[in-house]
């Protein structure tokens, strides 16, 4: 039985919906990340609900430069979330920086560390430098990816 009124959009019609180059997506995005407004990680979430191809490029902007509070949870949480399958930001972290507010929390995450294989940029913050070692152990440095070209503690 037919339902009178009833628009039905056929295959062929949805293929031919326009859409835009990947480079002008790019640049919109990459506009985007450029804002200086306050609310520049929402505004980057929402484009990366806009549809799969927008994703990736905002996660780029989203995830390059991470900060990190060593704390019980949050250094637990950040190891697994790297160690995980599940894991997409991977190749977009950068830059961290990890803030210890006197917990000794570092060999949580040490080797999950090695996972971030593009990043550049370390910068190691508060005040309990017994956390990571002043000067910074062996295990420290060796958890660092190759890739690391600016350690600021």
């Amino acid at each position: 039985m037919a339902v009178p009124y009833a628009r039905h959009v056929s295959d062929a019609a949805v293929s031919q919906t326009p859409t835009l180059p990947l480079e002008i997506t790019d640049q919109i995005i990459d506009f985007v990340a450029g804002l200086k407004v306050k609310k520049l990680r929402a505004n980057l979430a929402a484009c990366s609900l806009v549809c799969h191809a927008w994703m990736r490029r905002s996660r780029h902007h989203f995830f390059q430069d991470c900060r990190l509070l060593i704390h019980l949870n949050n250094t637990i949480l950040f190891g697994e979330l790297l160690r995980s399958s599940f894991c997409t930001i991977l190749p977009h972290v950068h830059a961290l920086a990890m803030r210890n507010n006197g917990e000794s929390m570092f060999h949580e995450i040490r080797d999950a560390l090695k996972l971030l294989t593009n990043l550049k940029s370390l910068r190691l913050g508060g005040s309990n430098w017994d956390a990571h070692g002043a000067p910074p152990p062996r295990e420290f440095m060796t958890s660092l990816s190759r890739s690391v070209v600016e350690l600021e503690m």
